[in-house]
């Protein structure tokens, strides 16, 4: 099938060499520089054949017209882990998603996908996205969104977005305008559901290029340009700031690290020694380092010991000299056998990659003759 804003491609191509040369001579919008370094999203981009226009990775350079495959080179390019899905069959789409961050699915120039799926699939889909991971959509003019979802959107044509992302949203910091590259169309906003996000109107603010629905803990991104005749892909494709909105749109995927666990108790004493120290045993969450101290200055030693992934360590609390020095004195006038004092111990525990967390507890330090 293709799609009423591709047809011209289609009229072009029957055309004498001259003038092909010159529809597909334009001047491309100017390509952007690679999004700043950062981790990457784990991502999987639809790749099947029957639905999608794909060629070999390798012929992408010199082949501009095939824009899944241009989708997973600027990816990868702009250091995002993509997995093909080549099968949407429950079990596939279902494995491919698991432990991913977000779903590309490209212009469906070959077939509607969404319709022809099966129920199954649609649903593994969905869970996938309201359990957190977003879907972002190229040129939908095949209704998946309006399938998966139960949405009424209405799609045309236009000539340019202009950034209206609100605060908050991740593409705020995106380009101000973005064209209307070759292969490009809009979501006509009155049709849009209740919710939706318009991150790029034109410029009578009745269509979007660009808009996002959360769905669940998950978010719907839809995208206006199907990545035909596309930068990086090709050196000297299409861009005008898109590369930078798909990289972007693929990020929303990323789920936050989980911060490590700092919580812990300080036990009841595992031994005494005859000279006032206390033996604590520590079951800590993980790795990382815990410092053990007085609550007031002056009254315990301080000591700070690195802790290995079991968690488990040990450390010896100890009165300070001055300390030590008052309960002998205490001793000595008492004339008896021990003496003891109650001093709170303050212990920080600080995970690796985490936050310190602090807990006092109050000891008996016993000093015997």
């Amino acid at each position: 099938m293709i799609s009423p804003k591709t047809q011209y491609r289609v009229v072009s191509g029957l055309l004498g060499g001259a003038l092909v040369t010159s529809a597909l001579a334009f001047a491309a919008p100017v390509a952007t520089a690679a999004p700043a370094a950062a981790p990457g999203a784990k991502v999987v981009v639809l790749n099947d054949p029957s639905f999608v226009d794909t060629i070999a990775l390798a012929d992408v350079p010199t082949n501009e017209g095939h824009e899944a495959a241009n989708m997973i080179v600027g990816l990868r390019a702009d250091g995002h882990t993509v997995t093909e899905l080549t099968t949407s069959t429950p079990a596939a789409i279902t494995a491919a998603l698991k432990g991913k961050d977000t779903l590309v699915v490209p212009e469906l120039e070959r077939d509607a996908w969404a319709q022809n799926i099966g129920s199954a699939s649609r649903s593994a889909v969905k869970s996938f996205v309201r359990n957190g991971g977003t879907i972002v959509v190229a040129s939908d003019y095949e209704d998946t969104l309006n399938t998966l979802f139960g949405y009424k959107i209405e799609t045309t044509g236009d000539d340019g977005w202009t950034k209206r992302a609100p605060a908050g949203s991740p593409f705020r910091g995106g380009p101000a305008s973005l064209p209307d590259n070759n292969g490009s169309n809009s979501a006509v906003i009155s049709t849009l559901p209740a919710g939706a996000v318009v991150e790029y109107a034109d410029s009578d603010n009745d269509n979007a290029g660009v808009f996002t629905k959360r769905e669940g803990k998950g978010l719907v991104v839809s995208l206006g340009w199907d990545w035909y005749w596309a930068a990086p892909a090709q050196a000297d494709g299409q861009d005008g700031g898109w590369r930078s909105i798909l990289d972007t749109s693929v990020r929303t995927g990323i789920k936050p690290a989980v911060a490590p666990s700092n919580v812990f108790k300080l036990p009841k004493p595992a031994a005494h020694s005859r000279a006032a120290a206390v033996k604590l045993k520590l079951d800590l969450p993980g790795a990382g380092k815990i410092k053990v101290g007085p609550s007031k200055k002056g009254t315990l030693k301080t000591v700070t010991k690195k802790v290995g992934a079991s968690g488990n360590t040990s450390v010896w609390v100890k009165p300070s000299g001055s300390t030590i020095k008052k309960l002998k004195k205490k001793l000595k006038a008492s004339g008896k056998s021990a003496v003891a004092t109650k001093l709170r111990v303050k212990a920080t525990y600080t995970p690796t990659g985490g936050k310190p967390r602090t807990v006092t507890r109050v000891y008996v330090f016993k000093l015997q003759r």
